[in-house]
């Protein structure tokens, strides 16, 4: 068991010959506003289809690279909203006066975050 710590990231590639990442495996985001889970399930959504058409000679296996063109850019953009989440968090957390420590961690977590998101 490790410990969790908060992460913003997304993988370079999402797939290497016939290795495919998918959620958690290929990108990582602030749990402010539940985009991580549901990025991992429409990955998979996105895949499962792509595969079945593939394995049932539908499509080719260059099907199966239009999934990092299609998925990674949204990743992007979920990863950059759960950040802009994260801080708004921060923000009225101060604005109401709660524990300065709570505040302080919270503001530790965000620092170590990529602020170009």
């Amino acid at each position: 068991i490790n410990r969790w710590s908060m992460a913003a990231v997304n993988a370079r590639a999402y797939r290497k010959d016939r290795v495919l990442l998918a959620g958690d495996a290929c990108h990582q985001m602030p749990p402010a506003g539940g985009f991580g889970m549901n990025s991992g399930m429409a990955d998979a959504h996105n895949l499962a289809w792509k595969l079945a058409w593939v394995l049932r000679g539908w499509g080719t296996p260059h099907l199966l690279d239009t999934y990092q063109a299609e998925r990674r850019p949204v990743i992007a953009q979920n990863i950059a909203l759960s950040l802009r989440n994260y801080r708004r968090v921060l923000e009225v957390t101060s604005a109401l006066g709660l524990d300065a420590n709570y505040v302080k961690l919270l503001q530790t977590g965000l620092s170590v975050l990529p602020r170009d998101l």
